[in-house]
């Protein structure tokens, strides 16, 4: 039963699984990874790597996921990590195909605010020259610079959007979480 199970539901997620079969994910995750030998191979983001099931899933996952952070006490209960689309395989089984990566002559750092549903303004894009490399004083100096005209002109365009303040969303490349960088960044919250 498990192993005809696991084959029609590889793309689905833990929680799929385990309302379909009427058990605790944790259950479902016990035993896809000590019991079949299974295991989470990646999450998917690029819609071009895809399977078309996935992507059916992918808008469905999306909604869910953004109806779920609307309540700020849900945002702790729910762990985000757990809603992405991902794929189940053996233990043995690699990775499957990675995006290509374009090597650009360019780096580009942009400054974009957005709403749960799209993006609403892209105040600003960055081009910066190749071989630039971006410590922790250039990334201070870039915020100090750019970020505060940006927040004054999203104030100006739509009043009373930014009341709750301005949420950053930042990889965790080093240089992002140096001392320096986020007092400055503090000072917006």
């Amino acid at each position: 039963m498990w192993g005809a199970g696991v084959a029609a539901a590889q793309q689905s997620l833990a929680e799929e699984f385990a309302e379909n079969v009427l058990i605790s994910r944790s259950s479902v995750h016990r035993i896809l990874t000590y019991k079949l030998y299974k295991k989470k191979i990646f999450c998917k983001w690029f819609p071009h790597l895809l399977a078309p099931d996935q992507k059916k899933k992918k808008p469905a996952g999306s909604d869910s996921q953004n109806n779920s952070f609307k309540d700020s006490r849900e945002r702790e209960s729910n762990r985000f990590s757990d809603r992405i689309i991902t794929e189940w395989g053996d233990r043995n089984e690699t990775r499957s195909e990675k995006a290509p990566l374009k090597q650009g002559s360019l780096k580009v750092m942009h400054i974009v605010f957005f709403w749960h549903i799209r993006i609403f303004f892209l105040f600003l894009r960055w081009l910066l020259p190749k071989g630039t490399k971006i410590n922790a004083q250039y990334f201070k100096m870039f915020i100090q610079d750019n970020l505060r005209a940006a927040v004054r002109a999203v104030r100006k365009k739509l009043p009373g959007f930014l009341q709750s303040g301005v949420i950053f969303h930042l990889d965790n490349a080093p240089v992002h979480t140096t001392r320096m960088v986020t007092i400055v960044l503090d000072e917006y919250e």
